[in-house]
């Protein structure tokens, strides 16, 4: 089984692939938590420029 990254790994992965990923938004929408009845927030890492949520792991798989 594969043990979870501490802290200081994911604070090395976010440095090794910030000059190659972009910042996403994190967006929101009352209609949708008002319909779930809950605050729901949507990372959109389809906004990358590759157009995928897999651009931070494959980057990181790359340079690490």
């Amino acid at each position: 089984m594969t043990s979870l990254p501490t802290f200081d790994e994911m604070q090395a992965a976010h440095e090794r692939i910030a000059p190659y990923v972009h910042r996403t938004p994190v967006l929101t929408s009352r209609f949708i938590d008002e319909v779930m009845g809950a605050s729901l927030f949507f990372k959109c890492e389809n906004f990358q420029k590759a157009g995928a949520f897999k651009a931070r792991g494959a980057t990181n798989a790359v340079f690490g």
